[in-house]
């Protein structure tokens, strides 16, 4: 058995990109809490369109995040609900407009609006955009980035995103070379490592996460289950 590498001159598909993985919280895997998410990659009127819908068995969550092509946000909303199409919970909002980030947060019959600044050379980044950021990352030079994330309850943080090296990745989605990168938050309140296996190959999916889903959530482990569109694994 070989590994299929797509080299980094590979083109990522014109159609948009779709993958479904599971997320399962904790290092003990409990079915009831299973999460199914669908995540797809797609463009429009020269931005980026980033949505996810995660559905886990007493929620469904829906967010769509708009980007420019290099990974810059733009806005993002946020929709909590009940499933199956049952009671929103929660919305959210986010606008980004050089540096000034405005949440707008809705429970019920109660909002709020949180105003936050981007520290000056930052990147910027809200829940999956780090996704798509990351696909920008000067993989083999050793560099590092300060990403300053805000999530969509308005608490922001600045972590460390680099790369640890290459490691070669089972799934079920199959057998992928990935860059192993590596998230660090480090403020007073809470340190944490979450770790992202990226395709070595362009497009640099997701194909395996283990930590915060954000700085600010519970600790999951994530697995690509399917993608739709060929992307070489393994050849006999």
């Amino acid at each position: 058995m070989t590994l299929a590498r797509a080299t980094s001159s590979d083109k990522p598909p014109a159609a948009p990109e779709t993958y479904r993985y599971t997320s399962v919280p904790g290092t003990q895997p409990d079915e009831r809490a299973k999460e199914n998410m669908f995540m797809s990659f797609g463009s429009a009127n020269g931005r980026v369109m980033l949505s996810s819908r995660t559905l886990g068995r007493d929620s469904l969550q829906t967010v769509a995040i708009t980007l420019t092509p290099q990974g810059e946000v733009v806005s993002a909303t946020l929709e909590s609900a009940t499933p199956p199409g049952g009671k929103v919970i929660r919305q959210s909002r986010i606008r980004q407009e050089n540096g000034a980030v405005d949440v707008d947060v809705t429970r019920g019959q109660t909002s709020k609006t949180r105003s936050i600044i981007v520290p000056q050379g930052q990147k910027f980044a809200v829940d999956a955009s780090l996704l798509y950021l990351m696909r920008q990352f000067p993989f083999d030079t050793g560099e590092e980035w300060r990403v300053f994330m805000a999530d969509f309850s308005g608490q922001s943080v600045t972590v460390s995103v680099s790369n640890q090296g290459t490691e070669l990745v089972t799934v079920p989605a199959g057998i992928f070379m990935c860059y192993r990168m590596e998230v660090r938050v480090s403020v007073a309140f809470l340190k944490a490592t979450i770790t992202y296996w990226l395709t070595k190959s362009s497009p640099h999916f997701l194909v395996k996460h283990i930590g915060k889903k954000g700085p600010f959530t519970k600790t999951y482990t994530t697995v690509l289950d399917s993608i739709d569109y060929a992307i070489p694994s393994v050849t006999q």
